[in-house]
């Protein structure tokens, strides 16, 4: 992922948690859902560490979790001339 396009995504999750906070029925919803994940302290320290993370970081965990042997993939081509379905190829049937 390119550098420019994760600053992105960082600001947008930036954005949308000040904007969780407009309204007290909304601070008391994400205290209570940190608290049930085990520290209400979180609402304070997710913001810092969702901006830590790094492209080097998502590709260690994308090579970690996907791998390409376990993917699939299907292609779907449109009508054929006839007007019958051609038939999806690909990996994984």
């Amino acid at each position: 992922m390119p550098e420019q396009e994760l600053q992105k995504v960082k600001n947008n999750f930036a954005a949308y948690e000040y904007r969780r906070l407009g309204s007290s029925m909304s601070i008391l919803m994400q205290l209570i859902q940190s608290d049930g994940m085990g520290d209400w302290r979180q609402i304070n320290e997710a913001g810092p560490k969702y901006q830590a993370v790094t492209a080097a970081d998502l590709r260690r965990v994308s090579n970690k979790y996907f791998k390409r042997s376990e993917s699939h993939r299907r292609h779907l081509h449109p009508q054929g001339r006839q007007g019958r379905r051609q038939k999806a190829v690909g990996r994984g049937q």
